[in-house]
């Protein structure tokens, strides 16, 4: 499977539906106060364990790895 992250300065929750398509599964949203930094980080750490699939946030893996390094790194930066 490829996931992709993202961040976004809206805490509206409809600005993560702009530019998907229909049935996109969401695995995780977190409210952050720094997250260009920890998006930075995420790529660091994401590139280090995971292929990436496209451009500079598609990677492919496994969804528990994943999903597992994305909050070790949330938890980490805070």
């Amino acid at each position: 499977m490829i996931y992709k992250f993202r961040f976004s300065l809206s805490a509206d929750i409809e600005s993560f539906k702009n530019g998907y398509k229909k049935g996109t599964k969401y695995v995780c949203i977190i409210k952050c106060k720094y997250a260009e930094k920890l998006e930075d980080m995420i790529k660091i750490n994401f590139a280090k364990k995971f292929q990436l699939a496209a451009g500079r946030e598609f990677y492919r893996g496994n969804e528990q790895e994943i999903q597992q390094e994305f909050l070790r790194t949330v938890l980490k930066t805070y």
